[in-house]
């Protein structure tokens, strides 16, 4: 499983940009006890640009082009191609992709077998001669703004039995989901009018932003999860079927008051987490959004809105809800699998679900590091760190502006 893990992030990771090296794998950094096999570098031509891939119940790997593009299937064997096969489907632009119930879910755009074209949506394929052959097509469900960068995306089946879908924010959420759906009422909840962005990038689109959906085998009987995410790609389930993605913000909005960085996020049942067109995203202190686990900023994961490295780490005693406290501000939840030190399976400080905020770990006492440090580089909420300085408070360290409230009037 390691082998086929890193070969196959290595397939992706050789762009045109390595051709002239000999061994791309010879670039990349392991884990200890992972070993990194350069396996196939993408012919435009033949293979086009690979966008998405997955597994086959026969092991086969299973990589789709962009629009008008082959799925490419490969036989692998002690890490080198044993049979290469180019499948000619009736759709393409393959987001995402998932065996299942005996058969290939993918989102994708194109025709049916019946002739049945959607702009974007779910498809069901199916080889029922038993030649190996996708020979059965059948449209789901349509995704209305499911193409592009920012449609429909990963596929993955919950422990439910049920497929989950994460879409990005230009698709639309299906007119037809279910009232028992978890999620179902948001809104831009804000005082202040949205101002737009500054280049009409997603101007006028409404909430809930990005989002997951789930339906039953046949695209049916469909329920909204989560939302307010941006534009996840893929969405993947722990070993305690709890649902983690990855998200970012816009990346010309780096610097402004509105700027969310890079994220993990735990999408639990009915989730908002706050992602709204132009100035209009939740900052990390309103009291409804579903907080992110953590935030990517210069390499390090750390406390949303305001990302740890190495160089600072809080001080947290054993008897706080969550044990001692972990570096970065990483969940248990995440980078272990399961809850540590009796934590209930619930993204920490998550007060709407049971846990009430004057439980939460305290944000006072707080090692900082110099101010070169990543942290005051960042771009934070409440311009906690990475904000205009003012002078030295109590502690001889500085302190942040208070919140930029309204800014975005200006």
């Amino acid at each position: 499983m390691n082998r086929f893990t890193i070969a196959a992030a290595s397939l992706l990771l050789c762009t045109a940009s390595l051709a002239a090296q000999d061994n791309p794998a010879d670039k990349l950094q392991a884990l200890p006890d992972f070993k990194v096999e350069h396996v196939l570098r993408a012919d435009a031509k033949v293979h086009g640009s690979w966008i998405s891939m997955t597994r086959d119940p026969k092991g086969r790997l299973l990589l789709a082009g962009q629009r008008g593009q082959p799925v490419t299937r490969l036989t692998i064997k002690d890490g080198k191609i044993e049979k290469e096969e180019i499948l000619k489907l009736p759709v393409s632009e393959i987001m995402g992709m998932l065996f299942a119930f005996d058969a290939l879910y993918v989102n994708a755009g194109g025709k049916d077998s019946s002739g049945k074209s959607a702009g974007y949506g779910l498809f069901r394929l199916k080889d029922t001669k038993g030649t190996d052959e996708f020979d059965s097509v059948e449209l789901l469900r349509e995704w209305q703004g499911g193409a592009g960068e920012h449609g429909a995306h990963g596929l993955v089946l919950g422990p439910d039995k049920m497929i989950y879908t994460v879409n990005g924010n230009f698709t639309a959420v299906p007119g037809d989901v279910l009232q028992s759906s978890p999620h179902r009422n948001y809104a831009d909840d804000r005082v202040l009018p949205r101002a737009e962005d500054g280049n009409g990038f997603g101007a006028g689109k409404k909430p809930p932003g990005g989002y997951v959906v789930r339906v039953d085998a046949d695209g049916k009987n469909a329920e909204l999860v989560a939302s307010g995410q941006r534009n996840t790609y893929d969405i993947a389930f722990n070993e305690d079927g709890e649902l983690f993605g990855f998200d970012s913000d816009m990346e010309w909005d780096w610097g402004a008051p509105w700027y969310r960085p890079i994220r993990v996020f735990h999408a639990v049942s009915g989730a908002d987490h706050g992602f709204r067109e132009g100035t209009a995203k939740w900052p990390e202190y309103y009291a409804d959004p579903s907080p992110a686990e953590g935030s990517l900023v210069h390499g390090y994961l750390g406390e949303p809105g305001c990302p740890e490295g190495p160089h600072e780490q809080r001080a947290q005693g054993p008897d706080e809800p969550d044990g001692p406290r972990r570096r970065g501000g990483r969940s248990p939840l995440l980078h272990r699998g399961r809850p540590q030190h009796g934590s209930p399976a619930v993204p920490r400080g998550l007060h709407r679900k049971g846990i009430d905020r004057a439980d939460r770990p305290s944000r006072q006492g707080r090692r900082r590091g110099p101010r070169e440090a990543p942290c005051d580089r960042g771009v934070p909420w409440e311009g906690r760190c990475g904000g205009p300085r003012v002078g030295p408070g109590e502690s001889g360290q500085s302190r942040p502006l208070p919140p930029l409230r309204g800014a975005h009037r200006s």
